[in-house]
């Protein structure tokens, strides 16, 4: 058979204030963080379940009860630039690509994850939905 794969469709939980959840809803504009790259870079935040987003809410809260969050959802098509660092093949070769790159380019061999993600994207964006998992202590 030929011919591409059809688009999986999957939910993700997203959770951020009012006024930037209602604009994620009402204007599909993304919810971009600058993150600094210890945690996977810049970009739109997703877990895979709600309890997890109700965490994260309550987390928001703990640290700022001065405002007030929301959990959305949104349905996430994962296409040829779905970059899944969960499987461990994948996750290497990554590795093996950010190692060439950071010789050629003279990067930090031992940044952190979201800023290898992040230098990655900027040379070559290859992909735009990663997944991981993570573990918080």
């Amino acid at each position: 058979m030929s011919g591409s794969s059809p688009m999986q469709i999957i939910k993700g939980y997203h959770c951020n204030d009012l006024e930037k959840t209602k604009n994620f809803i009402e204007n599909k504009e993304l919810v971009m963080t600058s993150e600094n790259g210890h945690w996977l870079g810049s970009g739109m935040y997703f877990w895979d379940n709600l309890s997890n987003a109700h965490y994260w809410k309550s987390e928001k809260i703990r640290k700022d009860p001065t405002k007030s969050y929301e959990v959305c959802i949104a349905f996430i098509g994962l296409d040829d630039t779905f970059l899944d660092l969960t499987d461990l093949d994948i996750a290497n070769k990554i590795q093996e690509l950010w190692e060439e790159l950071a010789k050629e380019k003279k990067w930090d061999s031992k940044a952190p994850l979201g800023l290898k993600l992040n230098l990655l994207y900027d040379a070559m964006p290859f992909f735009d939905v990663i997944k991981v998992s993570g573990s918080y202590p």
